[in-house]
């Protein structure tokens, strides 16, 4: 028994001492096994993460040394100066954008009929300056072959990072169409600032408050309306394979007080393929608008089931 004991004690002892201290560009240290590393990244073992891909740009160091940090050659002979190391080959240029569709359907036949319909694209890039998020949507439903829903969805959003710090500005715009509201068209434009209050691989939490202007056509408020804009967002790897993001926005009515609007929406996705590359996604979204009139209720609660394929 105790010389069990003294093995497992090495063991793990061993396997603490083999892991790789991998250093990101925003000072996070994550502990795993490299087992793949190139100019253009590093392939982790991650205790928690599981196998990660991590690009050579978020990389700051692997053990102290930076990632392409060339290895270090003998002199051609004692007598003769070392000659100089040559300079790492910069990593190549990789398509930073992540692009990800949505497809989704419904229906039932019968005692009623009944179709939904919702189809997506969304795409985001991050590197060390900058972040992007973009997307659209639509959704169609019908019940007795009469349409009940039809709207689009797209809207856009940078964050400019301010280097070594948690805080960033944005600037957004969205347009929405909808052919069941008290308006056609919405067209939406903001700017603001945020932070990041954590930022880790498995959890990212940031707010943001800011400024916007929206104009309506086709209903009876004429003009750009001023609105405040107070959000926040998470996103959070439950593990490996699943996944939660969580968003609510704000946006009281600087003309009309008293008067504003809420969205909220909530998204949770598994990985089906162990390619990473087709999930199953669940989503809720809740809208409360108070401009809106009879007959026209304030809340507008909608929910679907997708499968997604990123690439």
């Amino acid at each position: 028994m105790r010389k069990l004991l003294v093995l497992s004690l090495v063991a793990a002892f061993a396997a603490h001492a083999l892991a790789d201290d991998v250093e990101l560009v925003t000072g996070e240290v994550l502990k795993g096994r490299v087992v793949e590393r190139s100019a253009g990244g590093i392939s982790l073992d991650h205790p928690v993460l599981g196998r990660q891909w991590i690009s050579a740009e978020y990389v700051r160091s692997i053990d102290g040394a930076p990632l392409n940090a060339p290895a270090a050659t003998a002199p051609a002979d004692a007598g003769a100066a070392a000659a100089p190391a040559p300079a790492a080959t910069p990593a190549p240029v990789e398509n930073p954008w992540k692009w990800t569709l949505e497809l989704g359907a419904s229906g039932k036949s019968g005692n009623s009929d009944t179709t939904d319909l919702h189809a997506a694209i969304a795409g985001v890039q991050e590197d060390t300056t900058k972040r992007w998020k973009t997307s659209a949507s639509w959704d169609y439903s019908e019940a007795e072959k009469e349409k009940t829903k039809n709207q689009v969805d797209v809207q856009g959003t940078r964050d400019w990072l301010v280097t070594d710090s948690k805080w960033f500005y944005f600037a957004t715009a969205r347009y929405q169409w909808d052919e069941f509201q008290e308006w056609d068209g919405r067209l939406s434009a903001g700017v603001g600032g945020g932070r990041s209050f954590i930022e880790r691989e498995d959890l990212k939490v940031r707010g943001r408050v800011g400024i916007t202007a929206l104009k309506e056509t086709g209903s009876s408020i004429n003009g750009w309306r001023p609105e405040l804009l107070i959000g926040a967002e998470s996103n959070w790897k439950i593990s490996a394979a699943q996944s939660l993001d969580a968003a609510v926005t704000g946006y009281p009515d600087l003309d009309d007080t008293g008067e504003f609007r809420l969205e909220a929406t909530l998204a949770w996705s598994i990985r089906l393929n162990d390619a990473d590359s087709l999930r199953l996604k669940i989503g809720l979204k809740d809208e409360y608008d108070s401009h809106r009139e009879d007959p026209f209720d304030d809340n507008d609660f909608s929910y679907f089931v997708a499968l997604l394929y990123e690439f």
